[in-house]
């Protein structure tokens, strides 16, 4: 299938191009499940369609928060376009996040490896988190009254351990520790990117570690699939990170007050460059997202930015107070 691409590159730039795109496999099931396709560059990338979906809205708000996260936060995100057949919408084409001699190893899959061959502190860790899911789970009502149990985590200490699940498995890597640390960054970084703007889908399968096959290096993945800022009957103040949902203030001030040395210099830009982040992203809401969807987008952001710099405020308090 021939179809043009659109890619955004700034506020007055769009990107266009024509492509083949040829169908390696389906990586879904159903009529929208996501396929995995090639370029006429031959690149590869993931070509999903929600269009007559309960969530057709997924591929704007997936385009939306790739510009939101690439061209006005500046993080690393997988690059993501849009396929016209003519006139005709065909879908979002994410690009395939790892290069040639690379591979993407999901969180999920680093976790059940390490499992399957575990040692005492793996069979305790996870025991652990198995423990911290059973316990915590919470019954959601959905708008059509139909009921869905998901983990949530109201306690400090649970919280903590929620977002400290992935530095305490990277740590059972057998890898440099500058490596290892600048993973963490990354970590973090995305977990800010999630916090402001709603996220409720970073499950243990939503992000991974990418492996050079030749240099033999780790690193930490460009962020894909983040269309998911609704779910029905959860909360819009709530997140998700690792499988659990959290408070998104309360997640704020876990992760600036325990892991201030990876999180304080992203939040003093974050909350710093706040009127500029909204104003841009508001301009580009306006262009990608129909006029029912902006409205609630914007809001969910605006809320993630109040309770994010309401948390700075508060630990810079506490900060003077103690020194």
């Amino acid at each position: 299938m021939k179809v043009r691409l659109e890619t955004y590159i700034d506020d007055s730039t769009k990107k266009k191009s024509e492509s083949n795109i040829e169908i390696i496999k389906e990586v879904g099931v159903g009529k929208n499940a996501t396929k995995m396709v090639e370029l006429s560059d031959g690149t590869t990338g993931f070509l999903k369609n929600s269009a007559g979906t309960t969530n057709a809205i997924l591929d704007d708000l997936e385009y939306y928060m790739y510009i939101v996260g690439k061209h006005i936060l500046g993080y690393d995100f997988a690059d993501v376009s849009k396929a016209y057949d003519g006139d005709i919408f065909v879908g979002t084409i994410s690009k395939n996040v790892a290069e040639e001699n690379e591979r993407l190893i999901m969180f999920s899959t680093i976790v059940s490896t390490l499992v399957s061959e575990p040692t005492n502190q793996i069979k305790e860790i996870a025991t652990k988190y198995q423990n911290l899911r059973n316990r915590n789970l919470k019954t959601f009502i959905k708008p059509n009254g139909d009921t869905v149990d998901y983990p949530f985590l109201d306690n400090d200490d649970d919280v903590y351990d929620a977002i400290d699940m992935f530095s305490v498995v990277l740590d059972q890597l057998n890898i440099p520790q500058e490596n290892k640390h600048e993973i963490k960054e990354k970590y973090f970084q995305m977990m800010l990117f999630d916090l402001v703007t709603g996220q409720k889908d970073r499950n243990n399968n939503n992000y991974g570690l990418i492996y050079n096959e030749t240099t033999k290096q780790l690193r930490f993945s460009p962020l894909f699939d983040n269309s998911t800022i609704h779910l029905p009957g959860i909360p819009s103040n709530l997140c998700q990170i690792n499988g659990y949902f959290v408070d998104r203030k309360q997640m704020m001030d876990v992760l600036v007050n325990k892991y201030g040395e990876y999180t304080r210099p992203m939040v003093d830009f974050l909350v710093d460059n706040q009127e500029a982040i909204v104003t841009k992203s508001k301009r580009v809401a306006s262009e990608v997202l129909k006029p029912e969807q902006r409205e609630w987008v914007i809001s969910t952001m605006d809320d993630g930015f109040k309770s994010l710099t309401e948390v700075s405020k508060n630990n810079k308090k506490i900060y003077l107070r103690l020194n």
